[in-house]
Parts: C-alpha cells; structure tokens; sequence
C-alpha cells in the first residue's frame, strides 16, 4: 500500500492560472525540491509527522491528523469534501513524491475527477509515472531573479515536452527585478515546443512586485512570440482564501 506526506486537504476556490474561480479539492502533498523565495506555503516543504484536513466544505473547521497516510485514504477525504468536479494536487512539489502522487491521482480519476496537477517543472523524469492519470498539468517557469535560486531552464524544456501531450499551461512569476531577457529566453523555450501553450504572467504577491507599466511592457513583448498571454494576479489572495 502506498504511503505519503500531506501537508493540508481542503476544498477552496482556485486563484490562480487559467481555472481561476473554479471550485476545486486542493490535496497539497508535502516536500519541495526547491526553494523559492516568494514561495507562499513554506510549510510544505517538508514532511511533518502531521497535516490538516478540514472536515465541512469551506468551512475551514480543520482538524490534525497523522502523516504518513495511504492514497486510499488522500482519495477518501476528497471525495467527502468534493464539490464540483476537480482536484488540485499540489505542494510543496508534488513529484517529490512521484508514487504517492501518482497513486492518488489514479483513485480520483476512477471516481470520476479531473486532476490538475500544479508543479514547478523541475522533475521531468517524474513526469511519466503519474500522466496517464492527469488532465491539465499548470507549470511553473521558475526565473531565477523570482525564486533566488537556480536557472530550470532546461529542466522546465524536458518537463513542458513531455507535459504536451495533456491541457498544460505556464505560469511565470515576475517581480520587480525581473529581466525581459530571461523572461523572453523563457518564452523562446515554450515557443519552440508549441506557441499556443497558454502563459500566465503572474505578479508576485507581497514584496517587491513589478509595476504596472513592467507588466504591461512584458506581456506585449511576450504576445510576440506566443498566442495567448494572460496577466492573472494571486486572486485567492485578494478574496481572503487559503
């Protein structure tokens, strides 16, 4: 029986990337391969001997329970908190755990969800064992003036490559110390695999974001190379949900 770590269970609304507004269950899976500095779940990135999990839809009445836990029992509390048709898998990085991950996603694919599954793009080896049961895959291109760490460049290539084969976009991260050449080497790389992958330009909630007119400067550059461009906001942040 296969076993992980999960950071939270939860049924919310999705704010960011192209489903945002939908209902969704969000299982965020403990454990992260990177670091990023605007990272907003720190806790997840790594395992604890516990996680939450709320017990009434959108009612945030959690309760803690034990980790590790069985896919059977991640894919049990999703469904009782089901309202509408997707789960989220998400983190942490949920690849860190490609298995558990994949594990789960195949006992919610047979009870009729669809599965989203949110990740950074980093693990494209991890990739294969848990596509054939995912219908969207949402990756991040992490730019290395946004996260302080490393550039995943070619890493994100392999990934978004093999991602192709389902409904993927891409999410990217900007601050105020974004550069419009890593931000357009990006997208040279999401055109050479097919430029109508939908980006998402995201800017960064908190400190240090960009300016309107950087925004608005970057999404015009990036439209030349890519069919759809999209500036989306953290929108669960501006209605006060997890």
């Amino acid at each position: 029986m296969s076993k992980g770590f999960v950071s939270e269970i939860f049924s919310g609304i999705q704010g960011e990337g192209l489903l945002v507004g939908e209902r969704q269950v969000f299982i965020r899976l403990a454990g992260c391969n990177l670091r990023c500095a605007y990272c907003d779940t720190p806790l997840s990135q790594v395992p604890t001997d516990s996680f939450r999990i709320e017990q009434t839809p959108g009612k945030r009445d959690f309760t803690v329970q034990a980790n590790p836990l069985s896919a059977e029992e991640v894919a049990s509390h999703a469904s009782r908190l089901r309202i509408g048709s997707t789960v989220s898998l998400t983190g942490g990085e949920p690849l860190v755990q490609a298995d558990f991950a994949a594990k789960i996603s195949e006992l919610l694919k047979q009870s009729g969800f669809r599965i989203i599954l949110e990740t950074n793009g980093s693990l494209p080896d991890a990739l294969p064992e848990i596509l054939p049961h995912i219908d969207i895959v949402s990756m991040d291109i992490k730019l290395p003036s946004a996260t302080c760490g490393p550039d995943l460049l070619q890493a994100h290539e392999q990934f978004l490559l093999k991602a192709i084969t389902r409904d993927v976009s891409v999410k990217i991260v900007l601050t105020a110390d974004t550069s419009t050449d890593e931000l357009l080497a990006a997208v040279g790389m999401i055109k050479s695999v097919n430029a109508k992958i939908p980006l998402v330009l995201q800017p960064v909630t908190g400190d240090h974001p960009p300016s309107p007119s950087q925004v608005l400067d970057w999404q015009a550059q990036c439209l030349m190379h890519l069919s759809t461009v999209l500036v989306i906001p953290q929108c669960h942040k501006m209605m006060g949900q997890l």
